[in-house]
């Protein structure tokens, strides 16, 4: 099942980007594949992770700047998709920062109107990063972990319940494991 799989940190110094390593992004399981080219480059497909590039110098450097720009780019979508359901009800749309978090997939300062995300969250379905962002949008209306703030998130988010589990059993695997 494709939620068992380790999680790659990908500033791990593990990662050594080489042909047929696996890299996890947005709940797939891709393989490496570099390949020779002019300029330094990457995508994806359902399989694969491509490199492209002229020679070896710094790619690591090259594709963690890659990967941070795709994750901030990636998330300021989905926030804005599921922002959306939110407007109407007259929510002020957060700053949204991103982190790695041991412990959290997300959190929400009321006050200063912040949303943090876990840079992990780019490597689950981004179905699941939909319900940790509505979660989180949610806050902004209802503060503490209620019967109005529950009723209000299955009223965006119907299936959030399925969501948190797969979620929670994935970062049971990513800090237990």
């Amino acid at each position: 099942e494709q939620f068992k799989v380790n999680l790659i940190e990908f500033t791990d110094a593990n990662l050594k980007l080489v042909d047929g390593e696996e890299f996890l992004l947005l709940g797939k399981v891709l393989r490496i594949k570099n390949v020779e080219a002019e300029e330094f480059k990457v995508d994806y497909d359902n399989n694969y992770l491509y490199i492209y590039r002229p020679n070896q110098r710094g790619v690591k450097t090259k594709f963690n700047e890659w990967y941070s720009k795709f994750m901030m780019d990636k998330f300021t979508e989905m926030v804005d998709q599921s922002y959306v359901r939110f407007q109407k009800y007259g929510i002020a749309k957060p700053t949204v920062i991103y982190k790695n978090m041991r412990t959290r997939w997300g959190t929400c300062n009321i006050d200063k109107k912040v949303i943090t995300l876990n840079t992990q969250l780019l490597k689950v379905d981004p179905f699941l990063t939909e319900y940790v962002i509505c979660h989180e949008l949610t806050h902004l209306k209802h503060r503490n972990h209620n019967k109005d703030f529950y009723s209000f998130l299955t009223s965006i988010v119907p299936d959030w319940k399925q969501r948190e589990k797969i979620l929670n059993n994935i970062f049971i695997n990513v800090i237990g494991g």
